[in-house]
This record gives structure tokens, sequence and C-alpha cells, in this order.
């Protein structure tokens, strides 16, 4: 309400364009519906376009693992986020307040947390769908007014407002902090200390976001590979950094909540990405997540098993000529590739791609014999849990090609031969 009312009396005169947007979180029943009727009759009176958005926060808690505050979040600034994306909207703007960024240190000093933990709630941060050109931005324009502020700033405007029952219930962690712990900090520190802390997040805040982040960001960027990690760029880093980029990675690009983010648990899935090469490992972060380390390549797996067992769309086009087409050696995970077949041993057997199976032998152009192919992808590296996706090119009953590492040796093709010139695609978005 102090936002909406805030928003009205600074924002609209100067020409912006004010839209309401309300989340039913399916929690509380009949009286979080009588909170969005009142806000929608409060919308109406005052001329402010209104949304109500619905999510079913105890189904998304149940299927995620996640705890109901976690769940709510994430649906509620999806929902929001949304709902601007879909208006236009330059911004979202929400009312949180220094009681909650004190609320927040808090927490995260009890979880054991970093620089950027540390920095807690942003006043203003990136969209949610960067590096999109064009997304919303995150305002938090009453983060440095006090609680009990607003609540007189909407008397003195004769503003009625609802409170949340659940804000009472001692059964949630961060109403415990606020009911006990932030009283005695101001009983022991008085309103300076409030006032004081907020001034040390707000430094820390400013040296995460215009110092740490983008070198994060620079260092996650040379460490990204196809669908994961390179462990072998992380051992490079330094230490902090290296972690920073992990919880870059895990959070913003692979979703793991916030609450699953304690010191401990980074610093043992840091002690795995850079351990040693070690062929396959896993570890988990929950329930239903797991982090793999396969040779340097790291990713995650959900308890489905999508990430590990299906197989990819092979695409595979066929252009007659003359003389051999060079494939320089590389990963068979990497396309697209190219090869050439001699023709005349080709002849009218058909060309078709499928994957490994037990017992595929190979035996390479300029190799040192024929070889399982299991043994071929375990010196390139190729994790066991990734094998369905390498494609094998096949002649009939034998394997012609293994793209991204030879031709058989019986299918080489003589300068100025006449020749099959093949090119492979692969489509990974199958396996998603």
């Amino acid at each position: 309400m102090a936002l909406l009312r805030a928003a009205l009396a600074e924002w609209r005169p100067r020409g912006l364009l004010i839209s309401a947007g309300h989340v039913e979180h399916g929690i509380r029943g009949a009286e979080s519906e009588a909170d969005a009727r009142f806000v929608a009759a409060l919308c109406g009176s005052l001329s402010v376009p209104f949304r109500l958005c619905r999510v079913d926060v105890p189904a998304a808690a149940a299927a995620t693992g996640e705890s109901t505050e976690m769940a709510a979040r994430r649906l509620r600034y999806d929902a929001l986020f949304r709902l601007a994306r879909e208006l236009g909207a330059d911004a979202v703007a929400t009312g949180h307040t220094l009681d909650d960024q004190l609320e927040t240190l808090f927490l995260r000093l009890a979880r054991g947390t970093g620089p950027s933990g540390l920095a807690c709630i942003s006043p203003d941060s990136p969209g949610r769908d960067a590096p999109a050109a064009r997304s919303p931005r995150l305002l938090r324009p009453l983060l440095s007014r006090r609680h009990a502020e607003l609540a007189d700033y909407l008397r003195s405007l004769r503003q009625p407002w609802r409170e949340d029952a659940t804000n009472a219930s001692q059964e949630y962690l961060r109403n415990r902090v606020r009911t006990t712990l932030v009283p005695a900090f101001e009983a022991a520190f008085g309103a300076d200390g409030i006032r004081n802390a907020a001034r040390s997040v707000a430094l820390l805040a400013e040296e995460e976001n215009d110092w740490l982040r983008p070198l994060v960001r620079n260092a996650l960027s040379a460490a990204a590979s196809a669908g994961g990690l390179s462990a072998a760029v992380l051992r490079t880093l330094p230490r902090p950094l290296a972690r920073r980029v992990l919880l870059e990675w895990l959070h913003f690009h692979e979703g793991l909540s916030p609450e699953r983010q304690s010191r401990s648990l980074l610093d043992a899935l840091l002690d795995f990405a850079v351990a040693p090469d070690r062929g396959e490992r896993d570890i988990a972060l929950s329930e239903t997540l797991r982090l793999r380390r396969s040779y340097d390549a790291l990713t995650l797996v959900r308890a489905s098993g999508r990430n590990a067992g299906s197989a990819p769309v092979f695409s595979l086009a066929v252009v007659p000529g003359t003389g051999p087409v060079r494939e320089p050696r590389r990963s068979p995970l990497e396309p697209p590739f190219h090869a050439s077949l001699a023709a005349d041993r080709v002849g009218d057997r058909p060309l078709t791609v499928r994957a490994p199976r037990p017992g595929d032998r190979f035996r390479p152009l300029g190799g040192p014999g024929c070889r399982l192919v299991s043994d071929i992808l375990t010196d390139l590296k190729v994790p066991r849990s990734r094998r369905s996706a390498v494609p094998l090119v096949c002649c009939g009953d034998e394997i012609a090609w293994i793209p991204g590492y030879a031709v058989a040796a019986g299918y080489a093709v003589a300068p100025s031969a006449p020749a099959l010139h093949l090119t492979l695609e692969i489509d990974f978005s199958s396996m998603a």
C-alpha cells in the first residue's frame, strides 16, 4: 500500500504510467482472496490498472523440494516479471524496507555467506531476463525506509492496509528474526545501529555490483561450455573467484535456490569441481539435483535423469565430389562435422547415423589398429552419461566415420578420386 501510494504521488506527476500486480499464492485461502479484492477495489478508486496473478505455491514446493517461502518468492517474481513483459513495463518495483534488509542480513550471517550474500537486497537490479536487450529492471525504492515509517505514512493518508496473518507465525525463520533478533539488535545499538548496518550492506552492494560482479561474469564466460562449466578453467582461478563463478552458474544459470547456497555446501562443491580429473562422479545438491563431474565438464543432473539418458537428433548431408576433406580432430560432441568417404567403397550401401553400441569396433585411418569404440571414447574423455549423443556414421553394418575423430581406414579418399563429402549436424535440444 505504501509503495502504491508513494508511486502515485512521486512518479505519476512525472508522466510515468503505474500499474499494480497482485500475486495470489494459493496458501491462505479466503483471507488471501479478500486481500486481492481489497487491492483491486483500491486500484479501481485510484484509476490504477490492476492485474491479479495466481500461482500454486504448495504444489511448486512439493515438486521441487523448496521451502514454502522460497517457492513463493520464485513464483511471485516470475509472475510479476511476466506481467511486466506483457505490459511493456520498464521496471518492477517492490515494497521492501530497511527492516527486510536487516532481516536478510541476519539470516545470511547465520547461514554463512560471502560478500555477495552480505550485499543482501539491492535497490536497483538488472532484469531477470538478462542479457536480453529489453528486460524490466527490479527496483526497491523504499529500501531506506523503516516499516514503522511507512505505517505512519499510510496513517497520514488515512489509507487502510491489510496484514498477512502468517507474518505473526513463529513457524517461519524470518518471522522469528523479525520479532526477536531485530528488536534485540535495536535495543542494544539504537536506531543508529540499524542505519550503520544498512550503510555497511550498501557499501558491500556497491563493491559487488561495480567491481566484483563484472570480474565474475567475465570469468564465467571463459569457463562456460556447451551445457555446463569447465572444471579446467575453474582450477586456473583464485579460489574466491572460482567459488563466485560456481555460485553464479548454479544460481543464475541453473536455478539453485539461495537457501541451499551455504558456505559449507559451496566449499564442498568447489573442492569437488577443481579436484584432479578422475572420470565421472556425482555430488548431491539436494534430493532432486546432483552436480556431475565428467572428466573436466560440470553439469547438473535432475532426479528424472533427463540430462543423461536421451539421445539427440542427427542430420547427415551427403554431396558427391572429388578428393578428401580433412577434418581436424576434436571432441565428437562439438558439431558441425565434415569428412569425405571413398565413393567406390560406399557404393550403393546406405549411410546411416546411430549412437554407439556395446562391442562396437573401429579401425581409424592412420591409427594403430582396430579398437573398441568405448576405449576410443574413453581416450577422448567423453563421459559415459554423454555417449548416447556421440554419432557414428555407418555404411551398411560398418562404422565408416566417427565425427570429430577419424574416418575408417578402409574409406580413405585418394587425391582427385570420387568422393562423398559429408556434413553432420546434431540437435541437442531433444535431450532437454
